[in-house]
């Protein structure tokens, strides 16, 4: 470890320290996450999955919810979203609070917006934020289709500011359908569930580790409609995933590769 990493290290420890007299559930749940990820890191053996293309992907998911999808890949709101949204990002401050690793890759969020396009949601449900990559492709289809609200969960990384960047790539226009709770999934998102009482489709971008994969996942399956979709960032490195698939037997899944870093996200439609 070097000197810029020690200090990191040191800055987070203090900033977690200072949680516990404030706020201890809160520091009660970064410890349990440190813990869960640490786990995973000594116990967790990835999966072998085989992977799908881009363009099968998108006739097999056309085929199960009987609707198009390559349509609204075309269209001009979306080319000039990924432009605006790219510009944004290159003007994050180099001290910005998250990684960019944690903002979406542009296929999962291309995929998010047509599929919202496609079936015209009411309910979507999204865990994990950070800048709101996929939260602006999600709202920007919600309101080209003039129908939806988008419900957000996120726990921002220990960090000066961290909070008022959660986000905060996502245009004030859009935000009228955004709702965001700050919070762990597992503590915020079953209230949110039965409150909403049905979700048309879910986005897992929270934390990766097999435990809060297969929780959420199991949590949020009795409320999903049929037709719905279900999209899960990073599946690669536990399987989680894979085995909610074989518990579910969706009409489609299928894992694909990301572009802008070497991950996996997974594609379910539930018929």
């Amino acid at each position: 470890m070097n000197v810029s990493e020690l200090k990191n290290a040191l800055r987070k420890t203090l900033l977690l320290a200072s949680l516990l007299p404030k706020q201890p559930q809160e520091f009660c749940d970064r410890v349990a996450t440190a813990l869960e990820v640490r786990w995973d890191s000594l116990r967790i053996q990835p999966p072998s999955y085989q992977l799908g293309w881009w363009s099968g992907v998108i006739q097999e998911m056309e085929r199960s919810l009987n609707t198009c999808l390559a349509d609204f890949l075309q269209e001009s709101t979306l080319r000039e979203l990924e432009q605006t949204v790219s510009r944004q990002i290159a003007t994050l401050p180099l001290d910005a609070p998250f990684h960019l690793v944690h903002n979406a890759d542009s296929t999962l969020a291309r995929l998010c917006y047509a599929v919202c396009r496609a079936l015209k949601p009411s309910v979507v449900v999204e865990t994990g934020v950070a800048y709101g990559v996929t939260s602006t492709f999600i709202l920007q289809a919600l309101t080209v289709n003039a129908h939806g609200h988008l419900y957000s969960i996120d726990f921002p990384p220990l960090g000066r500011d961290a909070d008022g960047f959660i986000g905060t790539l996502i245009p004030d226009p859009l935000k009228d359908r955004w709702s965001l709770y700050r919070g762990v999934s597992k503590r915020i998102l079953p209230a949110l569930l039965q409150r909403l009482q049905q979700v048309d489709i879910f986005v897992h971008d929270s934390l990766h580790t097999y435990k809060n994969i297969q929780r959420e996942l199991q949590v949020v399956t009795p409320y999903l409609v049929r037709p719905a979709v279900v999209l899960a960032d990073d599946v690669d490195g536990n399987a989680a995933f894979l085995e909610w698939t074989g518990t579910t037997s969706p009409a489609f899944w299928t894992v694909l590769p990301e572009q802008e870093k070497s991950s996996l996200f997974g594609v379910s439609v539930l018929a």
